[in-house]
């Protein structure tokens, strides 16, 4: 195996691992749990999605500084996809239209595909 591919690996195993270490945050947070229920009451989706940009922002920035230093914290543009991956997550949990109104609350340059 090549270094490139090493590499590689060591990337997509990072990647992974930072992935699942959110899923357990989302799962462990109160805040969340409230949003999801929010959603499944139907509230706005503005709301539901304000809140759930709040609540990404911080999951998030708490991986970060827990995680193990590793080469994907070393790049801004390696961290952002792996946000994108986390911030997916929540579609699941709160619907297409609060999903959409996370994503314009984090300012994400285009919103999701609709189905």
């Amino acid at each position: 195996m090549s270094f490139f591919e090493k590499k590689m690996k060591q990337a997509e195993g990072d990647a992974e691992k930072l992935i699942k270490d959110y899923m357990k945050l989302l799962d462990a947070s109160t805040e969340a749990a409230s949003i999801k229920q929010m959603a499944r009451n139907a509230a706005p989706a503005t709301s539901v999605g304000n809140r759930a940009a709040d609540t990404h922002k911080s999951l998030f920035a708490d991986l970060m500084s827990n995680a193990e230093k590793t080469s994907l914290l070393k790049s801004k543009t390696r961290q952002q996809i792996v946000e994108q991956f986390c911030i997916a997550l929540w579609r699941k949990y709160i619907g297409d239209d609060s999903y959409a109104a996370m994503t314009k609350s984090l300012k994400l340059i285009q919103p999701p595909p609709r189905p």
